[in-house]
């Protein structure tokens, strides 16, 4: 379990932050229930709001196992997982998205469970009371994707504009900015100078932004259609090996790797914001 102390930026909140990963092992885990133990008397100490998300590796209750009445073999996993929640005066936040968070992915024994969740304490509920968790696909891994949200976004508060690298490999990339930048007057220097600078920089943000949003929008979207079209056409291949079939494969092999080759770049620029 890693635990850290969190401020938000643009207030005085400080909140305790856990992130988990249990192991599948109950002796194991029983470190994981000490640990938190301390963080709750500790550090939290009833005083501090504390969250803590992810992969418990056991379930709440037998009825967070799709086959529970085949799971009687974890109640003393179960028992010890609901003491240490008990004792350290947490509770599940709201959420949405499917009751099982993780599977087996096996046709012929399908088993689905809730091993991961967010849960709060006292002091948490009271803070963020309006904090939620969306449970979602988790694409290549056989866990959901848990996105948690701690407020609601202040209506009217637009997002500030923000410069993507991967926008300027665009083929239409610098005669967008041609364009842009020769439609008003030429710089010079003055008192206007500033002025008409701002003014080419404020037409430019929305022509960028049209740019990445027509072809890059929600490109992790477009990383994954690419990702199943590549399949198809490598399954393709495979049956019906032909030239064709191997170009095809090939093509799509070339345009999933542009696309995630993209995706990393946004990810790799985002992880560098201060």
């Amino acid at each position: 379990m890693i635990t850290c102390w969190v401020r938000f930026k643009d207030t005085e909140d400080i909140f305790i932050a856990s992130f988990v990963y249990g192991s599948n092992c109950i002796v194991e885990r029983k470190e994981l229930w000490k640990e938190m133990d301390t963080v709750s008397r500790l550090v939290a100490g009833g005083t501090n709001p504390w969250i803590l998300q992810g992969d418990f590796n056991v379930t709440k209750s037998a009825m967070e196992h799709s086959r529970f009445l085949d799971s009687a073999g974890e109640n003393l996993a179960i028992r010890e997982f609901q003491d240490i929640i008990r004792s350290c005066d947490l509770v599940d936040t709201p959420y949405t998205g499917p009751e099982f968070t993780w599977t087996n992915s096996q046709d012929e024994n399908p088993i689905s469970k809730k091993l991961d969740r967010t849960m709060g304490n006292s002091c948490w509920v009271s803070s963020f009371g309006q904090s939620h968790t969306l449970f979602e696909a988790g694409e290549i891994s056989n866990h959901s994707r848990m996105v948690t949200t701690l407020r609601d976004n202040i209506p009217g508060n637009r997002k500030p504009f923000k410069f993507f690298t991967h926008v300027v490999n665009h083929p239409q990339f610098l005669e967008v900015v041609g364009q842009v930048w020769n439609s008003s007057g030429p710089l010079f220097h003055s008192r206007t100078a500033l002025k008409k600078l701002q003014e080419k920089l404020k037409m430019l943000k929305s022509e960028l932004h049209r740019l990445n949003m027509e072809s890059f929008g929600d490109i992790s979207a477009r990383v994954k259609a690419a990702f199943d079209v590549l399949c198809e056409k490598q399954n393709n291949a495979l049956q019906n090996p032909h030239t064709s079939t191997f170009e095809e494969a090939s093509n799509a092999w070339e345009h999933w790797h542009h696309l995630s080759g993209i995706e990393e770049q946004l990810f790799y620029q985002k992880s560098r914001v201060q």
